[in-house]
C-alpha cells in the first residue's frame, strides 16, 4: 500500500499541475498585462522619451552607480532610498542609458503593480466565496483598471522620481500581507505565522527607506489586523457568536499568536538596514527627518502668518484636497491641464465615475450594517481593506505638514499631488466591487430562473443582458481613459510641476555644446540636469544660487568643477520674442566679451540662450539665468 501510494500521487499532483498551467495561462490578466505593456509603451514613445530635471538625477545617479558608486538615499536629502537608482543601473548596464531606457525600469514594475492588483482580488474574492464568474470579474476589472489608471495616476507610476512605482509595489505586498496573516490566522502553523509576522516586518522597514509615503499602507495594515484580531479576542471570550464556518480557540491560542508579533521589530530592523548604516554616518538624519514635523515650506513665516494655527493648516489643507488634487486624482487631469487640449468632457466622466463607485461603495457598506443579506456582507470583505487604505491615504495628507507652500498657490503649483496619489492603488477595486456584487446577484438569480425552465437556455438570459451591459460601462472607461491618453499634449504631460517650459528635445543643445567644446555651465537644475544625464556626463550644470545663496548642493563635485573652469558657459531660457535679454544686458555693462547663441524651444515658444564669455571667467554672481528664474525654471 506504501508503494500504490507513492506512484499515484506524483500522477495525480502532474495532471494537476498541467490544467493549473492551461488555466493560468488562459486568465484574463494575461490579457490586462499586455495591455497595460502596450499603453506605456505607446505613452513613452507619444512623449519621445521625456524626462523632467528630477527624473533626470536619479538617472544621472545610476550612472554613478555603475561607475562604483553606493548611494544609500537620493542626492542630497535624508530620505528616498536609493533602490530605483540601482534597479535603473542594471537596465542601464544591459541597455545603455538613455531617456528611454531610463522608463525601462518604472514600465517593467507597473505591470508587477498590475499582477499585484490582480493577486489581491483575487485573494478577496475567494475569501469572499464568489461565484466562479464574479469572481473572474472582480479580479478582472481591476486589473484592468490598474492597467489603465487615470493618466495623473500612469504619469506618476512612470515617472523616476525616486521611488513612487518602488513604494507603491511594497504597500500592496504590505495589504496582501496583512490581509493573508488575518486570513491564515488560525489554521496556519506557529512557524508560519511567525514568518508572516516577519515578512510584514520587512516590507515596513524597507518602504521606510525606500519612502515615507508608506506609512498609510501601515497605519491601513496594522488597523486591519488589530481590528480582526481584536474581534477574534472577543470570539474566543464567548462575547460575541462564531460565525458558521468559524473555529473556537482559546483566549491563549490568540495571545501566543499576537506574542509572535514582536518579530515585526527584527523585520524592520532588517528591512531598514541600508537607512540604519547611513544614519550612523549622518547623526541620524533620516531618523530625525521621519520624526520631523513636514516638508515644503510647512514651517515657514509666510505659512504661520497666514495659517496660524494647526487647525488652520488642516483646514487649507483639506480645502486644497478638494479643489485641486480630486480631479488630478479621480479624474486624470495633468497640473499642466490648461495648456493641453484634453477632453475636459472626459476627465469629467473618469472623475463622476470614480467618485460615483465610492459612494456606492459606502452605501453598500451601510446597508451591510442593516440588512443581513448575503450579497450586502460580501462587499466588505471585497473594499473593507481598499477602502480601509483610502481612507488613511487622505487622513495622512490632510493631517501632515507635507502641503507646506502649496498652499499658497493651489492648484497652479502641484508640489504635493504625489503624497496623496497612493490612492490611485485603492480605486479599481471600488468599480470592481460593484461589478461583482451585479454579477453575483444576477448569476444566482439566473440559475434560479434556469432551473424553473422547462428547456432551459432556448433564450438569451437576463444575467447574459447583464453582463453585456457591464461590459459596455467597461468598454466606455477605457474609452474615456483613452481619450484622455491621446488628447493630451505630449509636450507636456512629463513636464516638472516647478517648470512646464523645459525643452522637449535637447538634441541641439547637446550638439552645440559638444561642437564647441563646451563642457562646463551655470545654469538652473530644470536646464542643467537634463544635459548632464543626456551627456552621460561630457557635459556639466550647476546653479549658481548653491554658491551665492546656500541653495541644496545635490552634486558638489559638479559645482567645484564649474566654479574652477575656465570662462564657463552660461544656459538661460528667454522669450522668444525679447530681442535683448537681462542676461546679456547684464554682460554687456561688466564689459565682457562673449559669444551668443539662441536655439529655439518647445513647449512655451521660448529661446535657450547658451552665452559663452570669452575675454574673462564670469563668477557665479554674474554667471545669473534671469529668464529661467523669470519662467520658474
Amino acid at each position: 500500500m506504501m508503494t500504490s501510494s507513492v506512484v499515484e500521487v506524483p500522477l495525480r499532483t502532474g495532471a494537476h499541475t498541467k490544467r493549473g498551467w492551461l488555466s493560468a495561462l488562459r486568465s484574463p490578466l494575461w490579457f490586462c498585462l499586455i495591455f497595460a505593456l502596450l499603453v506605456r509603451i505607446w505613452l513613452i514613445f507619444y512623449t519621445h522619451g521625456f524626462v523632467d530635471m528630477d527624473e533626470s538625477l536619479v538617472g544621472v545617479q545610476a550612472q554613478h552607480i555603475l561607475r562604483g558608486e553606493f548611494p544609500i538615499y537620493y542626492y542630497g536629502q535624508p530620505y528616498m532610498g536609493s533602490l530605483e537608482p540601482y534597479l535603473i543601473s542594471l537596465v542601464f548596464a544591459m541597455f545603455g542609458s538613455s531617456p528611454l531606457t531610463l522608463r525601462i525600469e518604472p514600465l517593467l514594475l507597473s505591470l508587477v503593480l498590475v499582477w499585484l492588483s490582480w493577486r489581491f482580488a483575487e485573494l478577496m474574492a475567494r475569501q469572499a466565496r464568489l461565484s466562479n464568474v464574479a469572481r473572474t470579474w472582480f479580479s478582472t476589472t481591476v486589473s484592468l483598471l490598474a492597467a489603465l489608471p487615470p493618466l495623473y495616476n500612469l504619469v506618476i507610476e512612470m515617472r523616476t522620481w525616486g521611488g513612487h512605482i518602488e513604494i507603491y509595489i511594497l504597500m500592496l505586498l504590505l495589504l496582501t500581507s496583512g490581509w493573508k496573516l488575518v486570513q491564515r490566522w488560525e489554521a496556519a502553523s506557529q512557524r508560519e505565522i511567525l514568518m508572516r509576522w516577519l515578512g510584514i516586518g520587512v516590507i515596513i522597514g524597507v518602504g521606510f527607506w525606500v519612502y515615507p509615503l508608506i506609512v498609510s499602507a501601515v497605519l491601513a495594515a496594522f488597523i486591519w489586523i488589530d481590528a480582526l484580531l481584536f474581534w477574534k479576542f472577543l470570539q474566543s471570550l464567548g462575547w460575541v457568536p462564531l460565525a458558521a464556518d468559524g473555529r473556537q480557540e482559546s483566549f491563549a491560542f490568540h495571545g501566543k499568536r499576537m506574542l509572535l508579533g514582536l518579530s515585526v521589530v527584527p523585520g524592520v530592523v532588517l528591512g531598514f538596514a541600508p537607512g540604519i548604516y547611513w544614519g550612523a554616518l549622518h547623526q541620524w538624519a533620516n531618523i530625525w527627518y521621519l520624526l520631523s514635523p513636514g516638508s515644503d515650506g510647512g514651517n515657514s513665516v509666510h505659512l504661520l502668518h497666514r495659517y496660524p494655527n494647526r487647525l488652520a493648516v488642516i483646514n487649507g489643507t483639506v480645502g486644497l484636497y478638494e479643489k485641486c488634487l480630486v480631479p488630478h486624482l479621480y479624474g486624470g487631469t495633468l497640473p499642466t491641464q490648461s495648456l493641453t487640449n484634453s477632453s475636459v468632457f472626459s476627465f469629467q466622466s473618469l472623475e463622476l465615475l470614480n467618485i460615483g463607485s465610492i459612494i456606492l461603495v459606502l452605501g453598500g457598506l451601510i446597508a451591510s450594517l442593516i440588512w443581513q443579506h448575503s450579497l450586502f456582507r460580501v462587499l466588505p470583505r471585497l473594499v473593507g481593506l481598499p477602502l480601509l487604505f483610502a481612507v488613511c491615504t487622505i487622513v495622512c495628507f490632510c493631517f501632515s505638514n507635507v502641503v507646506g507652500h502649496s498652499l499658497f498657490e493651489p492648484c497652479i503649483r502641484d508640489g504635493v499631488g504625489r503624497y496623496a496619489a497612493p490612492v490611485l492603488l485603492a480605486l479599481p477595486f471600488f468599480l470592481a466591487g460593484i461589478v461583482a456584487l451585479v454579477v453575483e446577484y444576477f448569476s444566482k438569480r439566473d440559475k434560479r430562473s434556469e432551473g424553473s425552465r422547462r428547456v432551459p437556455g432556448r433564450r438569451l438570459s437576463r444575467f447574459a443582458v447583464i453582463q453585456c451591459g457591464l461590459a459596455a460601462v467597461l468598454l466606455m472607461y477605457v474609452f474615456f481613459i483613452g481619450t484622455t491618453y491621446v488628447q493630451s499634449d505630449p509636450q507636456y504631460i512629463f513636464q516638472s510641476f516647478t517648470c512646464n517650459r523645459a525643452p522637449y528635445d535637447t538634441s541641439k543643445i547637446i550638439a552645440y555644446l559638444q561642437e564647441h567644446n563646451i563642457h562646463y555651465l551655470w545654469g538652473t537644475h530644470a536646464l542643467g540636469d537634463t544635459l548632464i544625464f543626456q551627456s552621460k556626463g561630457s557635459i556639466i550644470v550647476t546653479d549658481p544660487r548653491i554658491v551665492n545663496a546656500g541653495a541644496l548642493n545635490r552634486l558638489p563635485q559638479d559645482v567645484l568643477a564649474v566654479e574652477h573652469a575656465d570662462r564657463a558657459s552660461v544656459i538661460d531660457m528667454v522669450a522668444h520674442t525679447d530681442p535683448m535679454p537681462k542676461l546679456v544686458q547684464a554682460i554687456n555693462v561688466l564689459g565682457v566679451k562673449y559669444t551668443l547663441i539662441r536655439i529655439p524651444s518647445q513647449p512655451g515658444n521660448v529661446d535657450i540662450l547658451i552665452l559663452t564669455p570669452v575675454s574673462r571667467t564670469l563668477t557665479s554672481t554674474e554667471a545669473i539665468s534671469y529668464g529661467a528664474w523669470n519662467f520658474h525654471c
